[in-house]
């Protein structure tokens, strides 16, 4: 498995060891200083349960559920980690930079994807039914089981030779599902690229049938 947190500027795989973090989250933490700060001045961060968040801009904290943050640029650190049916894996940490507003809520998303030797990208349902030749019916039961967070698909699709399953974090605003700039224009545009990409090849998968 290899990360991406920018499709073209992040391009060498980072394959995923085996092995499982446990931990107990706490529910919310503050990562700024100083008394709690009502809702319109601060930004709230939702993590999603298979990621372990270690530290908010350099500063260990506690893998909450939620981080509460000062509007401006910020960086989480966070690793991956899920255990399957018949296998598990995690990963080294990875840095996660963006920049929130005020009165915001957030929350932080993962895409999956496959990337073959010539590194090409692909939806791993559009793999399996275009490339694979896998019944629409198998992938329609998968996506009925797909999480809020685009996760749990994946234990019902196969893992096919010759691809690397990689993924790629990154963070939505919840009022309108916006993606949450990087500081770096190139890597925004990156992911963006990347999610329209899958979501074209996920829609072309259903065109026949809808």
């Amino acid at each position: 498995m290899k990360t991406h947190t920018g499709l073209c500027i992040l391009v060498s795989a980072c394959w995923i060891s085996a092995g499982l973090l446990a931990g107990c989250a706490t529910v919310s933490e503050d990562a700024y200083p100083g008394n709690p700060r009502p809702p319109e001045e601060i930004a709230r961060v939702s993590l999603p349960t298979f990621f372990t968040c270690t530290r908010v801009d350099g500063v260990r904290i506690k893998d909450p559920w939620w981080v509460n943050l000062l509007p401006g640029e910020h960086s989480l650190k966070v690793k991956l980690y899920r255990k399957s049916r018949n296998w598990r894996y995690g990963g080294d940490p990875v840095t996660l930079p963006f920049i929130v507003e005020a009165g915001h809520t957030y929350r932080m998303k993962i895409c999956f994807f496959y990337v073959d030797s010539k590194d090409e990208i692909y939806d791993p349902h559009y793999y399996y039914v275009r490339k694979l030749g896998g019944s629409e019916e198998a992938a329609r039961h998968a996506l009925s089981l797909l999480g809020p967070d685009g996760w749990v698909y994946l234990d019902w699709l196969p893992e096919p030779l010759g691809v690397v399953l990689s993924w790629t974090p990154y963070m939505v605003d919840e009022a309108d599902g916006s993606l949450v700039p990087h500081p770096d224009p190139k890597v925004t545009k990156a992911v963006e690229d990347l999610l329209t990409l899958v979501k074209q090849q996920r829609e072309d998968v259903w065109s026949d049938k809808e």
